[in-house]
């Protein structure tokens, strides 16, 4: 046996999802006997929300609601099937006595679910009672994780040992951002604490932030919304809106600002959805965030040897290839990607192990493909190098133009 606390930034969900299942499968996915303090999903909701606020009136503080709900999933190994019957009742007084709380003041609901092969208890309680009562929910992880290793114990219930990998957070400070100022510190954070791209992921994604790189090859960045409103938030503003607005882009326009965003579709049907992640474009913030940046940052030729190595590599065997496929071949396993127009090929990345390495950087020649061959294999198609063009600083060599005096001037620069 093993308890689960599910809590998470819209609980109202956990709190629809078991009413809805007791309601379409009452023989599989009931409520038990004895405990089920409120019939329906508004009723625990109205209760508990109530409760929470005349105890926040007590103490002058705003408490949240999400905080308040609290749900845990006592879950039986499939080999404990036909024990199950005989001590969940059992385990379930234990389970009040351990939280200490009374089932009956703290609106305790409690679900049977015997639509898995393994059997589970799912546990719905309100944090604040009758009589402003508070449940201590500190180190609830901890303690309901002794508590599974008691019960299997004293009931002889089945537990295999697992190796559980543990998340290491390396800064709490930085764990789960949620504006803008915070993500780009953990960017700051990861960028000089990763050796390597995809080690500068695992890092922002083991502080809660997702990344992804988009066709365009620029960085986005994932973090959850916080500020999820619940269905009945979205309802209770879809109403003002409607009340308040006159046309389609106003209604669209007031929404948005509260967090929901409409979609107007044939027939006069409105869709309406919130956003479950906020996510930022690199073009969105400093140029310290952006992928070229970062990956400049972190790839210095002070501390990484082997990235050295790899442009020598390619500098040294680039002119012998006649072909886009025998520089690919260069580094067996690597990516090569690029954007062509007509014969001319420019951006060319080379996608390594955790390294990305644009070919400008270790090739001072430009690269052509002779399209005159009319191969349709594109990495069969030979390749021809030609000097390099000054293209590098095309914006500063027009503006150079634009302020010439009259007086022709010879321009001196590098190629």
């Amino acid at each position: 046996m093993i308890v689960k606390v599910i809590q998470h930034n819209n609980m109202t969900n956990s709190v629809n999802y078991l009413y809805s299942k007791m309601d379409n499968k009452p023989s599989i996915t009931g409520s038990h006997d004895k405990y089920l303090s409120n019939l329906t999903a508004k009723s625990f909701l109205t209760q508990s929300n109530a409760l929470k606020d005349t105890y926040g009136l007590e103490i002058g503080k705003e408490l949240e609601r999400n905080n308040n709900i609290k749900h845990l999933v006592v879950s039986f190994h499939n080999k404990d099937k036909e024990r199950f019957d005989v001590v969940k009742d059992k385990i379930i007084e234990d389970l009040h006595k351990e939280l200490g709380i009374d089932p009956e003041q703290h609106l305790a609901n409690i679900f049977v679910h015997n639509d898995k092969e393994h059997p589970h208890i799912h546990v719905l309680f309100s944090r604040v009672g009758e009589g402003n009562s508070v449940f201590n929910d500190q180190k609830i992880g901890k303690r309901m994780g002794e508590f599974a290793k008691k019960m299997n114990k004293k009931y002889n219930l089945y537990h295999p040992e697992k190796n559980n990998s543990k998340i290491t957070i390396d800064k709490k400070h930085l764990y789960k951002p949620t504006y803008k100022g915070d993500l780009m510190k953990l960017i700051d954070y990861a960028t000089k604490e990763a050796n390597g791209l995809q080690n500068f992921q695992d890092i922002l994604r083991r502080h809660g932030v997702r990344t992804k790189i988009n066709k365009d090859s620029e960085f986005i960045y994932m973090i959850p919304n916080v500020n999820i409103p619940s269905t009945e938030e979205v309802a209770y503003l879809i109403a003002l809106a409607k009340r308040n607005t006159k046309t389609q882009s106003e209604f669209k326009f007031y929404l948005q600002k509260k967090g929901v965003f409409v979609k107007f579709q044939p027939g006069g049907k409105e869709k309406f959805s919130v956003k479950k992640v906020i996510s930022w474009k690199e073009d969105q913030l400093p140029k310290a965030c952006r992928l070229n940046m970062i990956y400049r940052n972190i790839r210095t030729k002070d501390h990484d040897p082997q990235y050295l190595e790899v442009r020598k590599i390619l500098s040294e065997g680039i002119e012998s290839c006649e072909t886009l496929g025998q520089i690919k071949a260069l580094l067996p396993g690597s990516d090569l990607k690029f954007q062509q127009s007509g014969s001319e090929l420019y951006n060319i990345t080379i996608e390594y192990q955790d390294m990305v390495i644009s070919l400008h950087e270790v090739f001072t020649k430009e690269v052509t493909m002779d399209l005159s061959q009319h191969i349709n294999d594109t990495w069969e198609i030979p390749v021809i190098y030609v000097p390099r063009r000054y293209n590098k600083d095309a914006l500063e060599w027009e503006r150079m133009q634009q302020y010439k005096s009259k007086k022709p001037k010879m321009i001196r620069f590098r190629i």
